[in-house]
Protein backbone atom coordinates (compact mmCIF):
# COMPACT_ATOMS: atom_id res chain seq x y z
CA UNK A 1 0.00 0.00 0.00
CA UNK A 2 1.45 3.35 -0.96
CA UNK A 3 2.05 5.98 1.69
CA UNK A 4 -0.51 8.32 0.10
CA UNK A 5 -3.22 5.64 0.33
CA UNK A 6 -2.25 5.07 3.97
CA UNK A 7 -2.68 8.82 4.62
CA UNK A 8 -6.05 8.84 2.83
CA UNK A 9 -7.16 5.86 4.92
CA UNK A 10 -6.38 7.72 8.16
CA UNK A 11 -9.07 10.30 7.35
CA UNK A 12 -12.37 9.87 9.15
CA UNK A 13 -14.90 8.10 6.97
CA UNK A 14 -16.49 4.83 6.00
CA UNK A 15 -14.81 3.99 2.68
CA UNK A 16 -12.69 0.86 2.94
CA UNK A 17 -9.15 1.31 1.60
CA UNK A 18 -9.62 -1.47 -0.97
CA UNK A 19 -12.75 0.26 -2.23
CA UNK A 20 -10.84 3.54 -2.46
CA UNK A 21 -8.01 1.93 -4.40
CA UNK A 22 -10.56 0.27 -6.70
CA UNK A 23 -12.23 3.61 -7.49
CA UNK A 24 -8.82 5.25 -7.94
CA UNK A 25 -7.75 2.62 -10.47
CA UNK A 26 -11.03 2.85 -12.42
CA UNK A 27 -10.53 6.58 -12.86
CA UNK A 28 -6.89 6.12 -13.90
CA UNK A 29 -7.85 3.50 -16.49
CA UNK A 30 -11.05 4.98 -17.93
CA UNK A 31 -11.51 8.66 -17.19
CA UNK A 32 -8.74 10.80 -18.69
CA UNK A 33 -10.01 14.33 -19.34
CA UNK A 34 -13.49 13.42 -18.05
CA UNK A 35 -15.72 14.92 -15.38
CA UNK A 36 -15.60 12.89 -12.17
CA UNK A 37 -18.48 13.36 -9.74
CA UNK A 38 -18.87 12.31 -6.13
CA UNK A 39 -22.21 12.50 -4.32
CA UNK A 40 -21.63 12.47 -0.57
CA UNK A 41 -18.17 13.13 0.81
CA UNK A 42 -18.61 13.30 4.61
CA UNK A 43 -15.13 14.41 5.79
CA UNK A 44 -13.33 13.88 2.48
CA UNK A 45 -11.87 10.37 2.70
CA UNK A 46 -13.33 9.19 -0.61
CA UNK A 47 -12.66 12.61 -2.14
CA UNK A 48 -8.93 12.08 -1.55
CA UNK A 49 -8.88 8.86 -3.58
CA UNK A 50 -10.99 10.41 -6.35
CA UNK A 51 -9.18 13.76 -6.47
CA UNK A 52 -5.76 12.12 -6.60
CA UNK A 53 -6.77 9.91 -9.53
CA UNK A 54 -8.56 12.77 -11.32
CA UNK A 55 -5.50 14.97 -11.04
CA UNK A 56 -3.29 12.26 -12.52
CA UNK A 57 -5.48 11.89 -15.62
CA UNK A 58 -6.34 15.59 -16.00
CA UNK A 59 -9.99 15.04 -15.14
CA UNK A 60 -12.26 17.58 -13.44
CA UNK A 61 -13.42 16.42 -10.03
CA UNK A 62 -16.62 17.77 -8.46
CA UNK A 63 -17.62 16.71 -4.95
CA UNK A 64 -21.28 17.31 -4.06
CA UNK A 65 -22.38 17.28 -0.44
CA UNK A 66 -24.64 19.48 1.68
CA UNK A 67 -22.24 18.78 4.59
CA UNK A 68 -25.11 18.39 7.07
CA UNK A 69 -24.57 14.65 7.54
CA UNK A 70 -26.79 11.75 6.58
CA UNK A 71 -29.71 10.60 8.70
CA UNK A 72 -27.45 8.35 10.78
CA UNK A 73 -25.10 11.26 11.66
CA UNK A 74 -27.72 13.40 13.37
CA UNK A 75 -27.95 13.97 17.12
CA UNK A 76 -28.94 10.79 18.92
CA UNK A 77 -28.30 8.55 15.92
CA UNK A 78 -25.92 5.60 15.66
CA UNK A 79 -23.11 7.38 13.78
CA UNK A 80 -23.42 10.83 15.33
CA UNK A 81 -19.96 12.37 15.72
CA UNK A 82 -19.82 15.25 18.19
CA UNK A 83 -16.65 16.53 16.48
CA UNK A 84 -18.72 17.32 13.39
CA UNK A 85 -21.49 19.08 15.29
CA UNK A 86 -21.34 22.87 14.89
CA UNK A 87 -22.82 24.53 17.98
CA UNK A 88 -22.99 27.89 16.20
CA UNK A 89 -25.11 26.44 13.38
CA UNK A 90 -26.89 24.00 15.70
CA UNK A 91 -26.32 21.15 13.23
CA UNK A 92 -23.76 18.81 11.70
CA UNK A 93 -21.25 20.65 9.52
CA UNK A 94 -18.64 18.42 7.88
CA UNK A 95 -17.28 21.03 5.46
CA UNK A 96 -14.48 22.29 7.74
CA UNK A 97 -13.19 18.71 8.15
CA UNK A 98 -13.59 18.06 4.41
CA UNK A 99 -11.51 21.12 3.55
CA UNK A 100 -8.89 20.48 6.26
CA UNK A 101 -8.46 16.84 5.23
CA UNK A 102 -8.04 17.58 1.53
CA UNK A 103 -5.60 20.36 2.35
CA UNK A 104 -3.61 18.03 4.64
CA UNK A 105 -2.85 15.74 1.68
CA UNK A 106 -2.32 18.63 -0.76
CA UNK A 107 -5.44 17.89 -2.83
CA UNK A 108 -7.75 20.80 -2.04
CA UNK A 109 -6.79 22.42 -5.35
CA UNK A 110 -7.92 19.27 -7.22
CA UNK A 111 -11.54 19.43 -6.01
CA UNK A 112 -14.47 21.62 -6.93
CA UNK A 113 -16.67 21.40 -3.83
CA UNK A 114 -20.35 21.96 -4.54
CA UNK A 115 -22.25 22.47 -1.30
CA UNK A 116 -25.67 21.23 -2.29
CA UNK A 117 -27.98 18.29 -2.00
CA UNK A 118 -27.78 15.70 -4.78
CA UNK A 119 -31.08 16.50 -6.48
CA UNK A 120 -30.42 20.26 -6.67
CA UNK A 121 -26.88 19.62 -7.96
CA UNK A 122 -28.24 17.30 -10.67
CA UNK A 123 -30.22 20.24 -12.06
CA UNK A 124 -27.12 22.40 -12.58
CA UNK A 125 -24.45 19.86 -13.56
CA UNK A 126 -24.55 19.08 -17.26
CA UNK A 127 -24.64 15.68 -18.91
CA UNK A 128 -21.62 13.67 -20.03
CA UNK A 129 -20.24 12.76 -16.63
CA UNK A 130 -17.43 10.27 -17.12
CA UNK A 131 -17.59 8.74 -13.65
CA UNK A 132 -19.92 9.09 -10.68
CA UNK A 133 -19.57 7.66 -7.19
CA UNK A 134 -22.72 7.97 -5.10
CA UNK A 135 -22.47 7.48 -1.35
CA UNK A 136 -24.88 10.08 -0.01
CA UNK A 137 -27.98 9.41 2.02
CA UNK A 138 -28.53 5.71 2.68
CA UNK A 139 -32.31 5.44 2.75
CA UNK A 140 -33.96 3.51 -0.08
CA UNK A 141 -35.91 6.60 -1.12
CA UNK A 142 -32.76 8.75 -1.29
CA UNK A 143 -30.81 6.12 -3.23
CA UNK A 144 -33.68 5.81 -5.69
CA UNK A 145 -33.89 9.60 -6.05
CA UNK A 146 -30.14 9.77 -6.68
CA UNK A 147 -30.41 7.09 -9.34
CA UNK A 148 -33.16 8.90 -11.24
CA UNK A 149 -31.46 12.28 -10.87
CA UNK A 150 -28.12 11.13 -12.30
CA UNK A 151 -28.42 7.99 -14.43
CA UNK A 152 -29.05 9.75 -17.76
CA UNK A 153 -26.10 12.10 -17.24
CA UNK A 154 -23.48 9.35 -16.97
CA UNK A 155 -21.59 8.31 -20.08
CA UNK A 156 -19.05 5.83 -18.69
CA UNK A 157 -18.93 4.52 -15.11
CA UNK A 158 -21.23 4.76 -12.09
CA UNK A 159 -21.05 3.20 -8.64
CA UNK A 160 -23.40 3.41 -5.72
CA UNK A 161 -21.69 2.56 -2.44
CA UNK A 162 -23.53 -0.74 -1.92
CA UNK A 163 -22.48 -1.82 -5.43
CA UNK A 164 -18.77 -1.18 -4.98
CA UNK A 165 -18.72 -2.95 -1.62
CA UNK A 166 -20.15 -6.04 -3.29
CA UNK A 167 -17.65 -5.91 -6.19
CA UNK A 168 -14.60 -5.52 -3.94
CA UNK A 169 -15.74 -8.23 -1.56
CA UNK A 170 -16.49 -10.63 -4.42
CA UNK A 171 -13.02 -9.98 -5.87
CA UNK A 172 -11.45 -10.84 -2.50
CA UNK A 173 -13.65 -13.89 -1.89
CA UNK A 174 -11.54 -17.02 -2.17
CA UNK A 175 -14.55 -19.35 -2.14
CA UNK A 176 -17.30 -17.84 -4.33
CA UNK A 177 -19.33 -21.04 -4.16
CA UNK A 178 -19.98 -20.53 -0.42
Amino acid sequence: MTSKFKRFNEIKGFLDIEEGKFLHELIIQHCANETILEIGSYCGKSACFLADAAEQVKATFISVDHHRGSEEHQLGQEYHDPEEYDERLNRINTYPSFEKNLDSVSLLHAVIPLISDSISASKIIKNDIGFVFIDGSHTFESAENDFYAWHKKIKKVAFWQFTISMIVRKKEDKHPEQ
